[in-house]
């Protein structure tokens, strides 16, 4: 039920409560029981809380990554773009099988213009590109790109002040 409320707070155009969501959620799916090895001695309630984080995720993560990008491409401050690719990076090392699902998924439901059609399916690519070659940190400048061709598409639209 918490885990709801942060995301959905994600849907919030204030920036402080955004962002603190945004980190809580960063903390939980970067939680140590999620990463400790197999073999290795880990506190005892560890299995649990690895066991909650994941019912969780499995639940909750296509809402939870519809929201990260609809916020980064909409209203989400420039300053967020660390937490929301640190995130989705996490996502994606953790639940891989289920981002490369979820992705599509949710780039196919956020309304855009059609000439933004090539943008988001380059960062389709560029995703599992990053997946295939296992190097996450190309997520960062093809989530980077995305966000900026909705940015530059956005300003062309406004009309020019005179």
């Amino acid at each position: 039920m918490s885990f709801s409320i942060l995301v959905g707070a994600l849907q919030l155009y204030n920036t402080d409560t955004t962002f603190q969501s945004i980190g809580l959620i960063r903390g939980i799916l970067g939680h140590d029981a999620l990463q400790a090895p197999q073999d290795a001695q880990t506190p005892p309630r560890f299995p649990l809380f690895a066991k909650a984080i994941s019912d969780t995720v499995e639940k909750e993560g296509p809402i939870l990554v519809n929201h990260l990008f609809v916020g980064l491409l909409d209203h989400f401050a420039p300053e967020m773009m660390s937490g929301v690719v640190t995130t989705i990076r996490i996502l994606t090392q953790l639940w891989t099988t289920n981002m490369q699902q979820w992705i599509p998924t949710v780039l196919d439901q956020i309304p855009v213009s059609p000439a933004l059609q090539p943008a988001k399916t380059q960062f389709l690519v560029d995703f599992e590109d990053a997946i295939v070659s296992r190097d996450l940190d190309k997520l960062k400048p093809a989530i980077s790109t995305l966000q900026r061709s909705v940015l530059r598409a956005k300003d062309r639209r406004r009309p020019l002040d005179r």
